[in-house]
């Protein structure tokens, strides 16, 4: 679902309105003169964030100790499409 953007101060003057829309699964992006600040999401949506990243930093701290060349891919490919 895509990111909603609002002022702090409509946030702040709306804010049980937005946390309803939260639980429903919005998401918003709140901003201070037109420059992002903060993001109120669900927990949910956090914690998925926030596995997703962990596995992201696993996999190119994983990238960065294994020495493949180039070929070596490419002979692995090439044998998958035997």
């Amino acid at each position: 679902m895509k990111t909603i953007q609002i002022g702090a101060f409509d946030a702040k003057t709306h804010f049980s309105e937005l946390l309803q829309d939260v639980i429903k699964g919005k998401s918003f992006e709140i901003l201070r003169r037109g420059k992002p600040v903060a993001h109120l999401t669900s927990i949910r949506g956090a914690d998925n964030f926030r596995v997703a990243r962990e596995a992201l930093d696993y996999f190119r701290n994983l990238r960065r100790t294994i020495a493949v060349s180039r070929a070596e891919v490419r002979s692995w490919i090439n044998e998958g499409r035997s």
